[in-house]
């Protein structure tokens, strides 16, 4: 199955237009221009050289001619597995990727113990570099006291120590928007 499955990818890569997205990559055969300049698998540039010429030092090498900047003139192409290179390029695509941010809920008569677990949780999320959205949702009567209630968010940030936010008000609930920690990078997690 793999091998079907790679020959099918090789197919489709032919017939892909020229773009600079991980996702329409061109190598070996599909690399069309008369002309490129190759980068080796440690990064030293090769020059300039006919892409025959570059496909026979690739495969020389057991790796693939990838095309890694198409809109250059002349085209740059590197000398790399395929597999690895996409997947790289797919990681960086994903890190780029902007999360959403963290929810965490409470209410006014949620008991001080559970506050301060949950504002544990809200301090994990930031130090993790994830934006938390806190939401305090209003039940009956507090809907008509929302200044109260609004007092109540604020003085719980204040308690916790949370400046960087934004609150919202709608007749249901209020809510803050909580930026991430920023961090420097000694101190940043080892896990997301």
């Amino acid at each position: 199955m793999g091998r079907v499955f790679a020959h099918l990818c090789r197919c489709r890569r032919k017939e892909l237009p020229i773009s600079a997205d991980y996702r329409t990559l061109r190598a070996n055969d599909a690399i069309t221009c008369p002309v490129v300049r190759v980068i080796d698998e440690s990064g030293a540039s090769m020059g300039i050289m006919d892409v025959a010429d570059a496909r026979t030092v690739a495969d020389e090498k057991g790796l693939d001619l990838v095309e890694v900047a198409p809109l250059a003139d002349p085209p740059v192409c590197r000398i790399v597995n395929v597999g690895r290179y996409m997947y790289e390029q797919q990681k960086r695509h994903r890190r780029q990727k902007p999360s959403r941010p963290k929810v965490v809920k409470i209410h006014t008569r949620t008991s001080d113990h559970d506050l301060s677990l949950k504002f544990k949780q809200v301090d994990t999320f930031r130090q993790h570099g994830h934006a938390v959205h806190l939401i305090l949702d209003l039940r009956g009567r507090e809907r008509s006291r929302l200044d109260d209630a609004e007092q109540f968010l604020l003085g719980l940030l204040a308690k916790h120590e949370i400046h960087e936010r934004e609150i919202h008000r709608s007749s249901a609930r209020i809510s803050a928007m909580i930026a991430p920690r920023q961090l420097s990078g000694s101190e940043l997690p080892s896990h997301p």
